[in-house]
């Protein structure tokens, strides 16, 4: 019983350090597309400034796509180990 107790409460930490991680990702993100998009309307104009909002546009529509996949795999596997835990329990 000791060894699950512990193992709920190492489940619990690794869960919180990835909310915290989740969070932080998602303000960088935010930050960063803000700040990219700002410079796109400021400072890009012309040909250079299509092919920069273009690559702009792949990056935050489709690359960030598989990382928020990728984040949302940890997370589901976190809550089914948790899910597996408690019901050991």
């Amino acid at each position: 019983m000791g060894r699950i107790k512990w193992n709920l409460d190492l489940l619990e930490e690794v869960k919180k350090q990835h909310d915290e991680a989740m969070t932080a990702t998602e303000q960088v993100i935010n930050n960063g597309k803000s700040d990219l998009s700002s410079l796109t309307e400021d400072v890009w104009e012309g040909e250079d400034g299509d092919m920069a909002r273009d690559q702009l546009h792949d990056l935050l529509n489709k690359e960030m796509v598989e990382t928020w996949k990728e984040l949302d795999a940890c997370n589901e596997a976190i809550q089914k180990a948790q899910k597996t835990a408690y019901e050991s329990k």
